[in-house]
């Protein structure tokens, strides 16, 4: 817990977040309030992770609104890869959850978006297992070993971190940060509940992978 970070509004105060105020280690989960977020120094490994490979997550997240990050790699000047939550309309959006990546604001290159009617719904208030699947630079996202009913591709060569690196030549020390947005010295999107797993894989997992995973996982 020693590398956990704290800040204030938008701005990164590079200190270490302070138990039971910032976060709470549980026995088999941490709970982030919006104040903290883990950082992922951004190893070979990682940085390779281009177009197969699987993010897993097990989060309980709160409706908290607005558009909270569950992981993200950035750069200066490159928004990069993320996947996160639109809480903004979770009852009839066509993007509840999504993945992105893009250069800036206005340059979307590869998203996939699941729609608020899909089967099972994209966002709910409880425990659950969320796999992000890229097979052959095609991304799929699903719930507890489910894919998704109505998710909609935009854009082709999906990618995950390594897209980050291509993009911004890696110029500086990437990390991949988990529950936040961190870019350009700043946080955003900070997410807010618990998580319990988060597990990084250099191939797609199967559906009965993913569903062995959260079998074997513990939410005491």
């Amino acid at each position: 817990m020693q590398d956990l970070e704290q800040f204030a509004s938008s701005a990164i105060l590079q200190q270490v977040a302070r138990a039971h105020v910032d976060y709470e280690a549980k026995q088999s989960s941490l709970v982030l309030t919006g104040r903290a977020w883990l950082h992922i120094p951004l190893d070979e490994r990682l940085a390779a992770l281009d177009k197969n490979g699987t993010i897993e997550l097990i989060p309980k997240p709160k409706q908290q609104g607005g558009m909270p990050v569950l992981v993200a790699c950035a750069a200066r000047g490159v928004e990069g890869f993320r996947i996160a939550y639109d809480q903004r309309n979770i009852d009839s959006s066509n993007q509840v959850l999504y993945s992105d990546q893009r250069v800036n604001l206005d340059r979307m290159e590869y998203s996939i978006q699941v729609a608020s009617q899909s089967d099972p719904h994209p966002f709910t208030a409880d425990v659950q297992q969320i796999g992000y699947v890229v097979r052959d630079g095609q991304g799929t996202f699903y719930r507890n070993g489910q894919r998704f009913s109505d998710q909609t591709e935009t854009g082709d060569h999906g990618s995950l971190f390594h897209y980050t690196v291509k993009e911004s030549g890696a110029r500086e020390k990437l990390m991949v940060s988990i529950g936040a947005l961190v870019q350009n010295a700043t946080a955003s999107g900070a997410f807010q509940g618990e998580l319990y797993a988060v597990r990084i894989y250099d191939r797609p997992l199967t559906v009965d992978e993913l569903r062995r995973n959260l079998t074997a996982s513990s939410f005491e």
